[in-house]
């Protein structure tokens, strides 16, 4: 994913199947270290990304990561749960 200056992101989802609900593996390499860029392009790109992943017939999307300011933003402003070290996002109508 990019913006005006240039790429921001590179996001892959890998497909699982747990416990019989099909769930999605994010796997994120961000180009940069600008944090607010980041954060804009995260928000921008959450709902399509979700929206999409919902249509092709996913309930979970699920990463983890080491870095504590990632994971506090997920949290905060996309909806992810931290649970055993992994961060967790029910696809649900509304979400």
């Amino acid at each position: 994913y990019s913006d005006g200056i240039g790429p921001v992101f590179f996001l892959r989802g890998r497909p699982f199947l747990v416990d019989g609900v099909k769930a999605m593996r994010l796997d994120i390499q961000f180009d940069n270290n600008e944090k607010l860029r980041n954060a804009k392009m995260l928000i921008k790109v959450d709902k399509e990304f979700c929206q999409q992943a919902k249509e092709a017939g996913f309930k979970v999307l699920f990463f983890t990561s080491d870095s504590p300011s990632l994971i506090n933003f997920c949290k905060r402003k996309l909806g992810f749960i931290l649970e055993n070290g992994e961060l967790f996002k029910l696809l649900e109508v509304g979400s």
